[in-house]
């Protein structure tokens, strides 16, 4: 299993932010900034993963693996999805 090791929290999405650096990088990105965002519209609440730079900021908002919708979603099943356990 890979580890992700908590960089730092990031403002600026849909909601508070975590920025992780990822031993193995994954889809080629050695970090990800992940966050949970509220319910909008039709869609349920989703956890997000995106790539990022070493200060959070996304280089693209296209999401990556992990992310997912579901009734109660959470950073750590995001990255439990990739393959990752969180070290803090």
């Amino acid at each position: 299993m890979g580890v992700a090791y908590e960089v730092g929290q990031v403002s600026g999405f849909a909601a508070p932010a975590t920025v992780f650096r990822l031993e193995p990088p994954l889809a080629g990105n050695e970090f990800v900034t992940v966050w949970v965002q509220d319910a909008f519209g039709a869609q349920g609440p989703e956890a997000v993963v995106v790539a990022a730079v070493a200060s959070g900021a996304a280089k693209s908002m296209t999401r990556l693996p992990g992310s997912y919708v579901a009734p109660a979603p959470t950073v750590s099943g995001a990255l439990w999805l990739n393959g990752y356990q969180i070290s803090r």
